[in-house]
């Protein structure tokens, strides 16, 4: 490995130490060997890129790391996204200044970068080396010609390969009749390698269509493996693009529609993704996965509509998920997500409103909420007012165990920003209700008023509460008696 690259990946791993352990500065080496020591298999040290901890070897001293996500590398790269399962030393040296970790063995090693010019090009630039497998990419288009072409090679070793061909063209050729042109075509084929399954990076052992979804959403080099030894595996996949061919795809472009089977199982996968209008104001994405073996069905949407599509200037800018599943072995398991309380669905309307909603249901409740603000903030770079007011309602409704839960708040900020110094005063009224046993009421209000530093934050709250709970505690014949029981 280059000098640069691997004093780069070194600082990676060393701030993700120091965001899970804490400010590294003032520890020393013996603590910071203790803490390594005392990491475990499945450990996450930090989540941008992803960093987690895989194995834990004493001895040898040392722990095996996974880094996963795009990262920054220099100048010109858009993104790269990286993989690298690596060997650190538990021993750490201090005296060698800013990465004073030791790497020990490079399993994994994954990049693909992404290089543009604006109306010119787009590439993709992808070599790696996982474990006995060599993978890479290749692909260009030159946006004025829109010819491209993309070489995506998944893995090859000496069972199998997976490889994917797919190639743009510049003048519609039509389907018949039907007003629709063919703009671009491909394939995949694999023999005895098979989608890599992961949730953050941890392998997942029973899969379900929903897994399959998320791998199909993932375009990422490292998203096949090798298939099991006792077991042949084949994948085969073809996608198309297709326009609206009396306006060359003006009105509607479908990108990659395409349908892939993989055995064994089988499981089935369908999907693509849209543009209506060619400034791509409206992009919507689906996928739909029947797997054989779980006995499962699953469907992903996502839509992202920009008007205009700008950067600087929208009138409306949103965004959101809907996500189903259903389960023959396991009715149960069902539901339908018109987003989640993690990642609702999003619009603003100018620079002014916002709003946030989400709506989840399952085999045993109903959650819903919904978050409305008006304001943001004005100004030049050096200087800015904020001003903000908004209400945010969330409720859940239970049947199995029977619950009844939501919360009401509404909220307020109000500041100036000069430069570095922010003042800025915030008030908050939030009532919290659960229908149970016993029954909870919780209003709480709220002042903070965040000044620059280092003149201390400002910060007053009240809770008034109210619960039918009336605890009492047990009778006991004696104090000795405590923790005894009646044998007779």
């Amino acid at each position: 490995m280059d000098v640069w690259f691997v004093k780069y990946i070194s600082k990676k791993i060393w701030n993700a130490i120091g965001d899970a352990f804490g400010e590294l500065a003032g520890k020393t080496e013996t603590q910071i060997k203790s803490y390594l020591a005392s990491l475990k298999g499945g450990d996450e040290l930090s989540k941008s890129p992803l960093v987690r901890v895989l194995e834990v070897e004493n001895p040898p001293n040392t722990v095996t790391l996974l880094i996963l996500g795009r990262v920054n590398l220099f100048g010109g790269v858009e993104s790269a996204f990286m993989r690298i399962e690596i060997v650190i030393s538990k021993d750490v040296d201090l005296t060698t200044g800013s990465t004073p970790i030791e790497i020990i063995e490079w399993r994994t090693v994954i990049g693909d970068l992404k290089l543009k010019k604006e109306n010119v090009f787009e590439s993709n630039i992808a070599l790696g080396y996982d474990k006995g497998v060599w993978l890479g990419r290749g692909a260009l288009k030159i946006i004025p010609a829109d010819f491209g072409l993309d070489v995506f090679i998944g893995g090859i070793n000496e069972r199998g390969a997976m490889i994917g061909l797919k190639v743009d063209i510049p003048t519609p050729i039509p389907l018949g009749c039907t007003g629709i042109g063919l703009v671009g075509l491909g394939g995949d084929f694999a023999y005895n390698f098979v989608p890599r399954l992961e949730l953050e990076g941890v392998p997942v052992t029973n899969p379900t269509a929903k897994n399959y979804v998320n791998w199909a959403r993932n375009l990422e080099p490292d998203r096949w493996q090798p298939g099991p030894i006792d077991t042949t595996a084949v994948g085969l996949g073809i996608c198309t693009d297709l326009v609206s061919l009396a306006d060359s795809g003006y009105i509607l472009t479908l990108e990659q529609i395409g349908f892939t089977v993989l055995t064994p199982g089988p499981i089935f996968v369908f999907g693509g993704s849209g543009y209506i209008l060619k400034i791509k104001s409206a992009k919507v994405e689906g996928c739909c996965v029947v797997d054989i073996p779980s006995q499962s069905f699953a469907i992903g949407l996502s839509a992202h509509i920009k008007i205009p599509d700008s950067d600087e200037f929208n009138l409306i800018d949103a965004e959101g998920i809907i996500d189903s599943f259903f389960s023959i072995k396991d009715p149960s398991q069902w539901f339908i997500n018109f987003g989640t309380d993690e990642k609702p669905i999003l619009i603003r309307i100018l620079f002014s409103y916002h709003g946030e909603a989400f709506l989840m249901i399952n085999n045993h409740r109903i959650e819903f909420g919904v978050n409305i603000s008006c304001g943001g903030d004005w100004g030049e770079s050096w200087i800015s007012v904020i001003a903000r007011v908004g209400a945010r309602v969330v409720a859940f409704i239970g049947w199995n165990p029977k619950e009844l839960e939501g919360s009401f708040a509404i909220y307020g900020e109000l500041g100036i920003k000069i430069w570095k110094f922010k003042f800025l005063l915030t008030l908050q009224a939030q009532t919290i209700g659960y229908l149970s046993t016993p029954t909870q009421l919780d209003i709480n209000f709220k002042l903070e008023l965040d000044l620059p530093w280092p003149v201390p934050d400002v910060e007053l709250e009240k809770m008034i509460s109210y619960s039918d709970a009336s605890p009492q505690p047990p009778l006991l014949d004696s104090p000795f008696l405590v923790g005894e029981y009646d044998a007779w």
